[in-house]
């Protein structure tokens, strides 16, 4: 969501947590500027970066979709232990 206002100054955001049997879902969706992933990833973007490590400690998923003038969406899926 930080990001979501800060950088991509979007005024929308849509937040959604499902739980489905084993695994916990959280999708962040924003109307922003988005971005080019290829770009971001390439500079090694420390928020981006920060996230994914997390997901990775958890053993989770990250998929991130994203393009110039059309906003982000990323979703995380955790498993519940």
């Amino acid at each position: 969501m930080n990001n979501a206002i800060k950088h991509a100054q979007a005024d929308q955001i849509l937040i959604q947590l499902a739980q489905e049997q084993h695994t916990l879902t959280l999708t962040v969706e924003d109307n922003g500027r988005g971005f080019d992933k290829k770009q971001a990833q390439s500079k090694k973007s420390a928020g981006l970066l920060n996230i994914q490590s997390r997901v990775d400690f958890l053993k989770g998923r990250m998929d991130l979709q994203s393009s110039l003038g059309l906003g982000t969406t990323v979703e995380i899926e955790l498993p519940i232990v």
